[in-house]
């Protein structure tokens, strides 16, 4: 895999292009505002352009800055997309029941179609046993 070096970068300019400024994205992460701008510069130099234009009251994405926050914008919306897919699928328990023949065809089945409707990532282990005479 490549070098993930610049991964908090692009959290930190996504932050400063939400925000239209520099001092106003180091508030909202709660660094410094010459970290925040030290970072873009950073970033700026790796990817060899331009990412703002800076102004006296902000900064204004280039056009290259523009391509980078909608594709940066898509891939973190992606992991935390995956992210809480796998929460979600998570197994939420294990359910075991032993019950007789007449019970599990007439009383346990139906209540177990919708068991599994509302808890789809539960494991159910069913014995059903032959009813005493």
């Amino acid at each position: 895999m490549k070098n993930l070096d610049n991964l908090s970068r692009y959290k930190i300019f996504l932050a400063v292009a939400e925000c239209k400024s520099i001092s106003k994205a180091a508030a909202q992460l709660y660094i410094s505002q010459p970290a925040v701008s030290i970072t873009v510069k950073k970033l700026e130099e790796n990817l060899n352009t331009t990412l703002f234009f800076r102004k006296s009251k902000g900064v204004e994405l280039t056009e290259k800055g523009r391509q980078l926050y909608e594709n940066t914008k898509k891939a973190f919306q992606i992991l935390l997309d995956t992210e809480e897919h796998l929460k979600r699928s998570q197994n939420t328990g294990y359910l075991r029941i032993a019950a007789s023949n007449v019970l599990c065809k007439h009383f346990l089945m139906p209540y177990l179609k919708e068991f599994t409707g509302h808890y789809p990532n539960t494991d159910l282990s069913i014995t059903c046993t032959v009813s005493a005479k």
